[in-house]
């Protein structure tokens, strides 16, 4: 009998009933208010800002269950940036929206894992306001901090301003679109200041934003805080999106592919700038991209993702002198390179997986070169080659290459 290659009215109805019931019990728990001592958690290893472990990111649609991040677990230790690569459609961007809790609902939900984030946080009191302990030579009000570590994945929605914009902060992909288009770069870099600094006032957000705009390499910053983003170039924007996000002196900046839209000599000023920040803030960064190149020039770490998991991480000198999973191979070997003699790009053949009825065996079996036996069972288990350097392929289980 040939395998049904489409759903029936009452399977989708009945998809469309299941689907409905688990996405609004997650969107319910996502709102309801909780006691700080509910998403307060601790860290695995001191040493890192962030810590994703087994996150499960889904969006329920009437064709079945997407599983856009399916098991992910990687870190971000302190003041190291970690690129995160990966084909369009791998679940980059998708885990980055988790950690900022940005999924656009109640399609797009958490549905299990722990995101544990190490946060400086205001001191606050019986019913949550910041505790201010004296005023500055200027008059404002100065706030003791503590630091905490909160569970991202349990924090409910009236809380998660405790973190996103000050504590961790994002530089979005496009920044035309990123930017609202009726208000001036002024009104939108001060909306930052009056939203995440208690006590902040006209005169001190203005000074704030003039000061981030002058940071980020901005000749005239002046005249750039009264422009509207369209009477601004792209590297223009994009500066101004780096500024805003760094209003607030962020612990961790998540970069989602933040030189697409930009020319190359443009991405490469925005590239040093960020450099430079993070060694000014004494920061982390995410990076996001599908450019081998800029993560050879920026990352720390490296974790390689595809069709919802992570395949292989490590430092980025073993994912480029010693990438193991084939599917990191053919990522290296798909980037053009001046000693090539091919008139022909190479690219990795086969497409990926239908991301709702993904198959338990390894998800890229279909389209590896180097496939074994073992490889058509179950999912491959992450296998540790140092310290670390980690694989997901049976290729690299005891015995399978002696």
């Amino acid at each position: 009998m040939a395998e049904k290659h489409y759903l029936t009215g009452k399977e989708i109805r009945k998809i469309a009933k299941e689907n409905k019931k688990a996405m609004m019990a997650l969107e319910k728990e996502k709102w309801k208010k909780k006691p700080e001592s509910e998403f307060l958690t601790t860290m695995k290893d001191e040493n890192n800002i962030l810590e994703i472990d087994n996150l499960n990111t889904y969006f329920f649609t009437d064709q079945g269950v997407v599983k856009a991040v399916n098991g992910v677990s990687f870190n971000i230790p302190l003041h190291k940036t970690v690129g995160i690569v990966g084909e369009s459609g791998c679940g980059k961007s998708v885990t980055s929206m988790s950690v900022m809790r940005l999924l656009q609902g109640p399609q797009g939900q958490i549905a299990s894992g722990e995101i544990r984030f190490k946060a400086s946080d205001y001191k606050r009191d019986a019913k949550g306001n910041p505790i201010a302990t004296g005023t500055d030579e200027n008059g404002n009000p100065i706030y003791e901090t503590e630091e905490k570590i909160y569970d991202i994945a349990k924090m409910p929605m009236n809380e998660i301003h405790r973190i996103r914009g000050r504590q961790i902060s994002m530089i979005f992909q496009e920044p035309m679109t990123s930017l609202n288009p009726v208000f001036t770069i002024g009104n939108q870099l001060d909306e930052v200041t009056f939203i995440h600094q208690p006590g902040a006032t006209k005169e001190s957000a203005k000074a704030k934003s003039l000061e981030m705009l002058n940071l980020v390499g901005i000749a005239a910053p002046e005249r750039v805080y009264n422009s509207y983003p369209h009477e601004l170039s792209g590297g223009m924007r994009q500066r101004v999106m780096i500024s805003m996000a760094l209003a607030c002196d962020p612990r961790l900046i998540i970069a989602d592919e933040p030189t697409t839209a930009l020319d190359v000599t443009i991405q490469a000023q925005i590239l040093e700038l960020l450099r430079d920040l993070k060694e000014k803030m004494d920061g982390s960064i995410m990076l996001i991209t599908h450019d081998l190149g800029v993560i050879a020039e920026m990352a720390d770490y490296v974790v390689v993702m595809y069709a919802g998991r992570v395949i292989e991480m490590g430092t980025v000198r073993e994912i480029f002198h010693n990438p193991m999973h084939p599917y990191t191979i053919g990522l290296q070997k798909s980037k053009p390179t001046m000693q090539s003699d091919s008139d022909t790009l190479f690219n990795i053949p086969g497409n990926v997986p239908n991301p709702i009825n993904m198959p338990k065996h390894c998800f890229f079996k279909e389209r590896c070169d180097k496939c074994i036996k073992k490889c058509g069972g179950e999912y491959p288990q992450m296998i540790k080659i140092s310290d670390t350097h980690f694989v997901a392929c049976h290729l690299y289980e005891e015995g399978e290459n002696e």
